[in-house]
């Protein structure tokens, strides 16, 4: 667990550890920029644009202030080592980022379940065997919004007794797999009455997709360090596109550059393995299956804390338990917080941490 005291530091040196990453890519661009003058005039080329832009740089270098002003603490780094261990991590999503969205849906979840490599073949039989007996065969598509709707692979020729059978016998068969889930859940409306359109804070994107990429990717690796023992994780994501998977793939590599303002980039080197692979639901991943289900439960209990949501009960038995905040345990991140939650917070605190 992060130490109290060293976690509100790192909280206080946020910005200033944002405005030494400006500071270097500016003296970086004012290299160039010095090169590229240097050659317009032994090419007798105007220098004003030039100039300008030499000079915009100086200024906003000036305004960084003193970089020796405010003392920087080191972010946490990892403390297991690589046991050996091999995971997955599977992603995928509900709901609309967007905060100009106008679906009354209010929540995005970005929803990801880790398994442990020598677990995923047990995993995938199970769920396999599972389809099999209720939807009639192992290759049919489980997506959440047919089982809301009692469509496609929860059709089931039609047959009320075998739908029923079908849904209520989910919740069984996921509570016996061997996965841990995270969800990191925003609700639209208070984010957008907490921050308006910009970003939570100077350490993370502005675009909330990717600030919700953000704060997952730090939960998954801090808890492959704390609570299983080190090892390294890949990441398998539900397609959404090729400009989409793009922007997820150049965060994500992000991370192992300049890390977040809690974790360095090594933490994450430590414990992930860099690139993506992107697969689109007609690849009938077991593990993409079951993220896919994880995150609408989680979305509408955040909306309605009072709620108790279909599939609810048997996600929250698996979200990874640990705390690193104050608020939450590793599973489980809302954005924003506020007292609106904690009622919810106190009722699954024992349920979520008690084995």
């Amino acid at each position: 667990m992060i130490d109290p005291e060293k976690a509100s530091d790192l909280t206080a040196c946020r910005d200033a550890r944002v405005r030494r990453r400006l500071r270097v890519q500016l003296e970086e661009a004012l290299t160039h920029l010095s090169f590229a003058k240097r050659l317009r005039e032994e090419s007798r080329r105007d220098l004003g644009i030039i100039d300008a832009a030499i000079k915009q740089s100086q200024d906003e270098l000036s305004a960084l202030g003193d970089p020796g002003e405010q003392r920087i603490v080191p972010r946490r780094r990892p403390q297991s080592g690589d046991s050996g261990a091999r995971y997955v991590v599977y992603i995928d999503e509900c709901g609309n980022h967007a905060l100009n969205a106008k679906e009354a849906f209010s929540a995005f979840c970005l929803s990801a379940i880790i398994v442990n490599e020598r677990d995923l073949p047990a995993l995938e039989e199970a769920w396999g065997d599972w389809k099999a007996a209720l939807l009639g065969s192992k290759t049919k598509l489980v997506h959440e919004p047919d089982i809301r709707g009692k469509t496609k692979s929860f059709f089931c020729d039609g047959d009320p007794d075998r739908q029923k059978a079908a849904i209520e016998s989910v919740d069984d068969c996921i509570r016996g797999l061997p996965f841990t889930g995270f969800v990191c859940v925003l609700e639209r409306q208070r984010f957008l009455a907490r921050f308006g359109k910009d970003s939570v804070d100077t350490s993370l994107p502005r675009h909330t997709y990717l600030l919700t990429v953000n704060l997952l990717a730090e939960r998954i690796a801090l808890a492959i360090d704390t609570q299983m023992g080190g090892g390294k994780a890949r990441w398998i994501v539900e397609s959404r596109g090729p400009k989409e998977d793009a922007a997820f793939q150049y965060e994500f590599a992000r991370l192992f550059l300049d890390g977040t303002a809690y974790l360095s980039p090594h933490f994450f080197r430590s414990v992930l393995q860099p690139g993506l692979v992107f697969l689109g639901k007609s690849e009938n991943s077991a593990g993409l299956q079951l993220a896919d289900l994880q995150a609408r439960p989680a979305a509408e209990k955040v909306m309605r804390p009072e709620s108790t949501p279909p599939r609810w009960d048997v996600f929250r038995g698996k979200l990874c338990r640990g705390s690193e905040t104050e608020h939450s345990i590793l599973g489980l991140k809302i954005l924003p917080w506020d007292d609106t939650y904690e009622d919810l917070w106190e009722s699954e605190r024992d349920h979520l941490r008690d084995p």
